[in-house]
């Protein structure tokens, strides 16, 4: 793992024709504890400045984020978040 690296994994949530309303969990990893809380906070910010119904309409919901025990002991932080999005021609 790199010393600050971020995941995001699909987890569920209904999709349509035409939308999609995923459910992502994201996982942080930093080098100290404040780096963690920082990078977490940098994400969520990002996640909450997405919508331009370009094709994210909305991000409803973001869970955390919350400090996780990882078994390497480097910090890390978990949190959750729901997307709207609309289906782009291609």
């Amino acid at each position: 793992r790199k010393d600050r690296m971020v995941t995001v994994r699909r987890d569920g949530g209904p999709a349509t024709a035409h939308r999609d309303q995923p459910r992502v969990g994201i996982n942080v990893w930093a080098t100290t504890e404040q780096h963690a809380t920082d990078l977490s906070r940098l994400v969520v910010a990002i996640l909450r400045s997405l919508p331009d119904g370009a094709p994210i309409l909305a991000v409803p919901s973001v869970s955390g984020p919350s400090s996780v025990a990882d078994e390497s002991s480097q910090p890390r932080r978990y949190f959750t978040a729901e997307l709207h999005t609309r289906g782009v021609s291609l």
